[in-house]
């Protein structure tokens, strides 16, 4: 139950790398870390632009709809790299103009890069040629330049969901992509649990929340940053519910998790990550989890970024949450 703080300039080369991690992508469309259970797909055959021809490569062998989704988001994670120059050019509102799906995603597969409404067309189409029943849903992510527990104040994001065994089920296969190989398959978010999913994920339209436990944008805006981590390593059912503190000078993070954890916590001023570190703290099991009090030193706004691992790994800890601090000493 230990917990190791930053504070201090000796920390502050941590405090860098990890804001450089989590700031490397476009705000429209980022693929976050993996939570350590990723899959690889072997090579297949490079066939033709031709789509059709792809899934009848992609899934020969795939005997239920379930193997089709799984063999085909696999393919398109491993294969289609993100496009960062085109997000950082991308300007048009999403959905804001009539697309030739087909044609978009023949030309992504062609190129095999994109940003995130490259994805998500190209797997729609794939998913369409195998008889998947699948739809687009465009909406709000908690990306890397997102400030936890704030709005978000425009359409940042777009991801898919497919029917299987008589429910919609959710995928990202933006944020599950390896990048190229430069990374594992993030399996987290291939038919992710809804509750899950909505700790990241918002549809626009309400007719695409589906089975969405989060009721509300106001809701969802509220809630902290959850990494993939948070989950892969045990933490919740339920996730915090609040993203945003102001406070004066003490705050405590409540985290649901019965196996026995260590914690880091890196706090920097927000998107400074070389101004002072100003949180000391450390945590207390609980029947149920972990406390994680902590003392402000300095008034000013804070990003709190809260990692862990199993006690006694000697591994590195892993981000699972981040939530914004505002101290009005």
């Amino acid at each position: 139950m230990k917990t190791v703080v930053a504070k201090g300039r000796h920390r502050s080369s941590q405090i860098a790398a990890l804001w450089g991690c989590l700031s490397i992508l476009s705000a429209f469309c980022t693929a976050i870390t993996g939570n350590g259970q990723g899959s690889k797909l072997a090579e297949t055959p490079d066939p033709s632009s031709d789509l059709a021809e792809l899934v009848q490569v992609v899934t020969a062998g795939a005997t239920t709809d379930s193997a089709k989704a799984r063999a085909l988001f696999l393919w398109v994670a491993t294969h289609i790299r993100y496009d960062a120059p085109k997000a950082s050019e991308f300007r048009v509102s999403y959905g804001s103009r009539p697309i030739d799906t087909l044609a978009a995603a023949r030309q992504v597969l062609q190129t095999r890069k994109g940003i995130c409404t490259d994805y998500s067309l190209l797997l729609y189409q794939l998913y369409r040629q195998a008889g998947l029943r699948t739809r687009i849903i465009s909406g709000y992510a908690k990306g890397q330049f997102e400030q936890a527990g704030t709005p978000i104040q425009s359409i940042n994001h777009q991801w898919n969901a497919v029917w299987l065994d008589g429910h919609w089920r959710m995928l990202d296969p933006t944020w599950a992509s390896t990048n190229g190989g430069s990374r594992p398959v993030n399996m987290h978010y291939f038919l992710t649990r809804p509750e899950w999913f909505s700790a990241d994920h918002f549809a626009h339209d309400p007719a695409d929340r589906l089975s969405s436990p989060v009721a509300t944008k106001a809701e969802f805006d509220s809630l902290p940053r959850v990494y993939s981590a948070f989950f892969g390593l045990g933490f919740g059912p339920d996730i915090p519910r609040r993203g945003l503190f102001q406070i004066r000078r003490k705050l405590k993070l409540v985290l649901q998790n019965p196996a026995d954890m260590e914690f880091q916590v890196l706090a920097h001023r927000f998107r400074n990550p070389q101004k002072e570190q100003a949180f000391y703290g450390r945590a207390f099991r609980t029947s149920t989890g972990y406390e994680l009090p902590m003392v402000v030193y300095r008034p000013g706004p804070y990003s709190v970024h809260v990692l862990s691992r199993p006690k006694g790994d000697t591994g590195d800890f892993r981000l699972i949450l981040t939530c914004t601090v505002v101290s009005s000493q």
